[in-house]
């Protein structure tokens, strides 16, 4: 989820009654190193060189045009060179790597026309296609396409090598040049498309990338302090079961799905997988078996412990966490849902109980009781302040996240 600095808190609410006390805390789901020699952030270094023919420079220069990088890419060494922004491995494709570029590559001319390729992505398949990306206003270009060469992707090891691929302008690359400098258009002093077609030959790409875990240093994260457990109320009832269902964002788990996915574990279990909007079958909601509770009816509070581990890992960008023990506070404004979180690798948090998601209890889709038994479909949830890094950062403060589903029975 890198995603960058991955977790923070969860949901919190207590067993502190008269004549109750909390039970003892769970021992913690030994979590498995993406690296298991290591463990820790993710370190890139490596370079890319996309070498023009010069051919190709000579039939721009003869249209007025000129090539030049774009920082810090630079040409220090005679040859056009990119640093290694990242490096990724296919976790089900052992011969697909992705390698991002930094800095890029410039069009101009003498009359301030200009177009500059950043966000460079070479796609590299083993036997297969290969490829390179470049920013087009929100979406990405297929700019060039490479052929032959030789790819050596060593994933073990972290690293991978490229060289003397040939390096071809695909017929969108070409055509969007040919549009943003205004050659072959109408009134266009320069006419010849020459070296701007489909299939023209810029030049050469090679590449050598390298990435590894570095020892984590802060294994334990910087965790923010535990929220403060609740005080059972006097006279409250204790709760004879409940079902707690948590639905997770659906753009996080369909995130994490593109990577190692998730998984269940002391009697937490997933709703059947969905396919959402053409997606893959991905499970998007987490069941956990209730343990104990309670509910106040003139302080209107309500505090519900489940058990249960639900797993997020995406090793290609070092997310590797537990979410487990649900607490759930219903408190008006305040209702929020705890977890205990353990993390490592990218992600590392300290085995301890962090406030996950906030609650809108008051914006719950449907309120229904029957009896002695209460059920909140729908209650929203949202990242509440301190918790962005749980989610890698991604989400801000306020940011929707999921719902909660609760059904819960009273006692006598």
């Amino acid at each position: 989820m890198r995603p960058p600095g991955w977790l923070a808190g969860l949901l919190v609410v207590a067993i502190a009654a008269v004549g109750m006390s909390a039970a003892p805390a769970r021992a913690a789901t030994p979590l498995v190193p993406c690296d298991p020699v290591n463990g820790g952030k993710v370190l890139i270094d490596g370079e890319a060189t996309i070498v023009p023919k010069v051919n190709f420079r000579k039939k721009l220069s003869r249209l007025g045009l000129r090539l030049s990088t774009v920082t810090p890419g630079n040409n220090f060494t005679g040859r056009p060179t990119f640093p290694v922004a990242y490096l990724s491995f296919d976790q089900k494709d052992p011969g697909l790597s992705r390698v991002k570029l930094a800095g890029g590559i410039k069009f101009s001319d003498g009359a301030g026309a200009r177009v500059r390729l950043t966000s460079l992505k070479a796609v590299l398949e083993k036997g297969g296609k290969s490829y390179v990306t470049a920013r087009k206003g929100a979406n990405k270009l297929r700019i060039f396409d490479l052929r032959g060469g030789r790819l050596k992707p060593k994933q073990e090891d972290g690293e991978l090598k490229l060289s003397g691929a040939k390096t071809v302008l695909t017929g969108a690359g070409a055509k969007f040049l040919r549009d943003r400098l205004g050659i072959g258009t109408e009134g266009s002093a320069r006419r010849s498309p020459a070296p701007l077609r489909k299939g023209a030959r810029y030049g050469k790409t090679t590449i050598f990338a390298y990435r590894q875990l570095a020892a984590n240093t802060n294994p334990e994260g910087e965790a923010p302090d535990p929220p403060p457990e609740i005080v059972r109320p006097d006279g409250a009832k204790s709760l004879l079961s409940a079902e707690i269902k948590w639905r997770v964002r659906d753009s996080f788990i369909r995130y994490i799905g593109s990577g190692d996915g998730t998984r269940t574990e002391d009697g937490a279990y997933g709703d059947p997988s969905q396919a959402i909007d053409g997606g893959p079958l991905l499970t998007y909601a987490f069941n956990f078996p209730f343990s104990s509770g309670w509910t106040d009816g003139p302080s209107d509070r309500t505090a519900v412990y489940g058990s249960g581990l639900v797993g997020f890992r995406y090793c290609q960008n070092t997310i590797n966490f537990t979410v487990s023990d649900p607490e759930i506070e219903l408190n008006g404004d305040s209702s929020q849902l705890i977890f205990r979180v353990n993390g490592i690798d990218g992600t590392p948090y300290p085995d301890s109980r962090a406030v996950v998601v906030g609650l809108r209890l008051s914006e719950a889709a449907l309120v229904e009781t029957l009896g002695d038994t209460t059920t909140y479909t729908g209650i929203p949830g949202y990242i509440p302040e301190g918790s962005t890094g749980v989610f890698a950062d991604i989400y801000p403060v306020g940011d929707d996240f999921g719902s909660l589903d609760l059904t819960l029975t009273e006692g006598p």
